[in-house]
């Protein structure tokens, strides 16, 4: 085969498959679909040669290369507006303007190219040779030009920008055109000298995958890595590979003479030798020089590997926080680190540890779950470079691209990787840039993404470590609770005995002085008399005491046995219940009871003790929800819409329940006191309602207040059997 057909196919087809491939990677990105119509003007270009040099005739391969020349004429509009995209200058008006212009100037010199000869007069195919028309000069001005501004714009975008990315994709693209510009040299030397081999169409290749390379990747490597690959790849490859080739090609004859007809055979074993032996080669010089070149990298690598393993230990979540922070400052060396967890009880991210100094404000401090965001991470659940955030199409996920850039920028973040377990995120990592100005490569985003998932692990085994102890803790005080209750029914049989005989030698002996009082008083002394009746005081204040004591104890032996339910006037339960309230803490928080308990309401069937307990735990709830100076209201009344029930209202001027904890307040071990609540007042409450066949109901307002209505059965003349 004609090794200028070969290398023209190949470029063609290799155009046209490369800018395919980006475009299918982002259809809607404007990037993509100038890379793409700029490779269809190159891939016609290059089809283009292949019909000239096969054709029959001259006047036909005069046809082609004028045909040829439309791909050319093509190709500096697309690309000027590939790296106007690619700066960010095409959403400005002149920009697109300019393009328009160059566009309408490929048109214009595309058809004068077929329909005249002011362009190409003629072609000669063996040797090929072109002669040009008067304006020829005006496509190479076009031709040159289009691609000269462009690069000055790409060069002007380099300086100005700040980003690390950015300047290192803009590398890429300086050095795609540093190989695409010896592809052209390559090609005009081919017009001079036709017998110079025609590698441009390989150069023109190596440049496109440099190009696509820099558009598509996400996270690319270093330069100075792709560079040393691509040098250490071509001093490897090109002797090994391109040799064989040209003396395959040029020596076929003599080959033939001395090999037979299968020559080829041979030809092909010794470049599967090569082959083998150039990819052992280029193995060890390309991991010695990346040895030498990515030393720091694997360094940290290796130290957040290693410590990514120890995480899953640490059951602290404090220490688990804080050490992650310190490693990643400590070995990476980057200007800040943002350790953001999620909030249960108010469903919002917040930052729990922090590293590091960022130059701009610091805005962020919580992030509500549905901020756009906190979507893209849990729908994406993998680590986003801030830099490319408008250069992947998100259109599926229909979120505000530009309020999550807006938020990247406000915690000052080039990387956020999210904690990711069992497809839940629990929080994320947001990490400034590195000090040594350096880019967050793939392997960068690898390790880091393999930490954050061991930190999630780590955090959800502390966190349920932790609910394991308060649990335990929890089911210890109930159990105490539980046998001080069962060991109160015994104290209270024993303290009643000795209170009794108090009561009755109290008793006894005050009537006896009132005896002696009323009988003798004439013949007692004035001072005989006032000890006698300070002693008939102090013994009326036993017998009160004494009575008291005994009412508590009745009260304790009521409360530890199990009653039945029973007929019950609503009004004396409402009232015993909060009789159990100290009446010291109304006055102390300054707390206003009101009771409207109408006397004449019908009695109701229910157990008094549970009750009781219950209407005890709602004030008890209200007073501390409303802290001092509030109003604590209790009514009670038939329900309107429920006539066979009593309800009964305890209200309050506290500071209500939040929406998110209404779902919850009446779960066990539910609690938004800390280390202060049990987490059972509700929980029991709820247990006892539902045991009297009652129900239970909470309306509350944040900031405002909270209601409870308990409906009770009412006490029916057919229950009495």
């Amino acid at each position: 085969m004609n090794w200028s057909i070969f290398s023209a196919l190949l470029g063609s087809v290799f155009s046209f498959l490369i800018g395919l491939l980006v475009y299918l990677r982002n259809k809607k990105g404007e990037l993509n679909r100038s890379f793409f119509f700029m490779n269809i003007s190159i891939s016609l270009w290059n089809l283009a040669d292949i019909l000239i040099i096969t054709s029959k005739t001259n006047d036909i391969a005069l046809v082609w290369d004028r045909i040829a020349y439309v791909g050319a004429f093509f190709i500096a509009p697309f690309f000027a507006k590939l790296i106007f995209t690619f700066t960010d200058h095409y959403e400005k008006r002149s920009y697109r303007r300019l393009f328009y212009c160059l566009f309408a100037v490929g048109g214009f010199l595309s058809v004068m190219s077929i329909s005249t000869p002011l362009i190409i007069k003629s072609v000669t195919r063996n040797p090929f040779t072109e002669e040009v028309g008067i304006i020829y000069p005006v496509f190479v001005l076009y031709f040159l030009g289009g691609l000269v501004y462009s690069l000055i714009v790409l060069f002007r975008s380099y300086l100005q920008t700040t980003a690390i990315l950015k300047k290192t994709q803009f590398l890429y693209i300086f050095l795609a055109l540093a190989v695409g510009s010896g592809a052209v040299v390559i090609y005009f030397i081919t017009i001079m000298y036709p017998d110079f081999p025609k590698i441009h169409y390989m150069v023109e290749i190596l440049y496109l995958i440099i190009f696509a390379y820099a558009i598509v990747k996400l996270h690319i490597m270093d330069i100075s890595v792709a560079v040393t690959r691509w040098a250490i790849f071509s001093i490897v490859y090109l002797p090994f590979l391109t040799v064989p080739i040209f003396v395959a090609i040029s020596g076929e004859q003599y080959f033939r003479k001395v090999l037979g007809p299968r020559w080829w055979i041979a030809l092909f074993v010794v470049g599967v030798i090569l082959t083998y032996i150039s990819h052992i080669v280029n193995y060890y010089l390309r991991e010695k020089a990346e040895s030498r070149l990515l030393h720091e990298q694997r360094r940290y690598h290796e130290s957040l590997l290693k410590a990514s393993k120890n995480m899953i230990f640490i059951r602290d979540l404090v220490t688990l926080r804080e050490k992650v922070v310190d490693i990643l400052i400590k070995e990476i060396k980057i200007s800040h680190v943002r350790f953001f967890a999620y909030d249960t009880q108010n469903k919002e991210y917040r930052l729990i540890a922090s590293r590091g100094i960022e130059r701009r404000t610091q805005t962020g401090r919580q992030l509500n779950a549905r901020h756009p965001m906190i979507k893209l991470l849990n729908r994406e659940q993998k680590a986003i470079l801030s830099e490319n955030l408008q250069r992947i199409d998100y259109s599926h996920y229909k979120l505000n691209i530009d309020l999550v850039e807006e938020e990247l920028r406000a915690l000052g973040a080039s990387l956020i990787v999210p904690n990711i377990v069992h497809n839940r995120l629990l929080g994320f990592i947001s990490l400034g840039t590195k000090q040594n100005k350096k880019i967050y490569t793939g392997d960068d985003i690898s390790v880091l993404s393999t930490l954050s998932n061991q930190v999630a692990l780590a955090m959800e085994n502390a966190e349920f470590y932790e609910k394991i102890k308060d649990q335990e803790a929890t089911l210890l005080q109930s159990f105490k609770l539980t046998t001080l209750g069962e060991m109160a029914a015994g104290f209270a049989h024993q303290i009643n005995n000795p209170l009794s005989g108090i009561l009755l030698s109290a008793g006894y002996f005050r009537r006896t002085v009132e005896k002696v009082l009323k009988d003798k008083t004439e013949k007692l002394s004035e001072n005989m008399q006032n000890i006698i009746k300070e002693a008939k005081e102090t013994l009326m204040l036993i017998e009160q005491r004494a009575e008291h004591a005994g009412k508590i104890v009745t009260d304790i032996m009521r409360f530890s046995k199990q009653e039945d339910l029973c007929e019950t006037d609503i009004a004396k339960v409402i009232d015993d219940g909060v009789s159990l309230i100290p009446s010291k803490k109304f006055t102390q928080l300054k707390i206003k009871l009101v009771k409207n308990v109408p006397g004449d309401l019908p009695k109701v069937k229910i157990r008094p003790v549970d009750i009781e307990q219950v209407i005890m735990n709602l004030c008890t709830n209200a007073l501390e929800a409303m802290e001092h100076d509030g109003v604590l209201t209790i009514e009670a009344d038939i329900d309107k819409e429920k006539q066979d029930f009593l309800r009964v209202e305890v209200s309050d001027t506290g500071h209500g329940i939040t929406e998110e904890n209404m779902n919850k307040i009446f779960d066990f071990f539910f609690t938004t006191k800390g280390s202060k609540g049990l987490g059972l007042g509700l929980a029991l409450t709820y247990k006892m309602v539902k045991n009297n066949n009652g129900e239970i109901e909470v309306e509350s307002t944040p900031g405002k207040g909270t209601k409870f209505s308990i409906y009770l059965p009412l006490y029916k003349e057919s229950q009495a059997a």
